[in-house]
């Protein structure tokens, strides 16, 4: 891992004749699109692609900074050069961080699906991003799968974000819980974390009288939620993983966050 962080650098650091400077977080630290933005074409859909390689495989750390450069590619300006270069001088001063497993000699059966989802409620679109760990009961927590994406549809309102996330964190949970389900001899027990309290329990009752006025496919999700047999839990949002994956954080949170990827508070029996 460190040696593909050091190629990208080295790449960009010679096709743009500049030198990298370290930084301390991931970034975006410019936000907003150019006034006159143009196709970043290939020069920056390779290198974006070169680091969303690296996101999925074993950096949750940069997957929101690679997923805000992602949207802009087409509409490329200044802004996004400079938040580009902090990412790659972010790899330069942490080229080490990558996912790390805690085996403690589980047993393969005892073994539950832990997800936690985050959203965050901004125009255009909000932003949705998830993980999701296996966790025994000895401690063992083996992050396995994470995104961090735009949502497609535009919504209203805080709550309304934070339904479509866990929808799309649970959708993920749930494919991995089948797949692990044919190797089992009992069903895969899957708990599902928010650090929003209004929506987890309207995701347990399957309704809210007071999220009466979102929209229809808000109401349906919902319904889901609620059908799918999951257990809701609430995370305090200083303990929630999945908020490095929705926003730009400062390095003083960004550190507590790292730290709860590798023990999230579900593994220490803090539910």
């Amino acid at each position: 891992q460190e040696e593909y962080c050091q190629l990208q650098i080295t790449k960009w650091e010679e096709s743009e004749g500049i030198k990298i400077r370290p930084r301390t977080t991931p970034g975006p630290v410019a936000l907003g699109m150019d006034e006159n933005p143009v196709d970043g074409g290939k020069r920056i859909r390779s290198v974006i692609g070169g680091l969303m390689y690296l996101a999925r495989g074993t950096r949750p750390d940069i997957a929101f900074a690679v997923n805000y450069l992602a949207r802009y590619s087409t509409k490329w300006g200044a802004n996004m050069e400079k938040n580009l270069s902090h990412l790659l001088g972010y790899l330069k001063q942490y080229p080490g961080n990558s996912v790390e497993i805690c085996n403690r000699r589980d047993d393969w059966e005892d073994l539950e699906i832990h997800i936690y989802a985050d959203a965050s409620f901004a125009e255009p679109r909000s932003t949705t991003g998830w993980l999701v760990f296996l966790v025994g009961p000895k401690g063992s927590v083996y992050l396995v799968d994470w995104q961090s994406k735009g949502q497609a549809l535009a919504t209203t309102s805080t709550a309304e974000a934070e339904i479509t996330a866990l929808m799309t964190a649970l959708k993920a949970g749930l494919r991995i819980g089948a797949m692990l389900d044919v190797t089992r001899k009992k069903t895969t027990q899957l708990r599902l974390f928010t650090d929003n309290e209004s929506v987890r329990l309207a995701a347990s009752r399957g309704h809210s009288p007071a999220l009466a006025h979102l929209r229809k496919h808000a109401g349906l999700s919902l319904s889901f939620l609620r059908e799918s047999g999951v257990d809701f839990v609430k995370v305090p949002g200083t303990q929630n993983p999945a908020d490095v994956l929705t926003k730009a954080v400062d390095r003083q949170v960004l550190n507590r966050l790292i730290i709860v990827l590798q023990r999230p508070p579900s593994s220490s029996g803090q539910v």
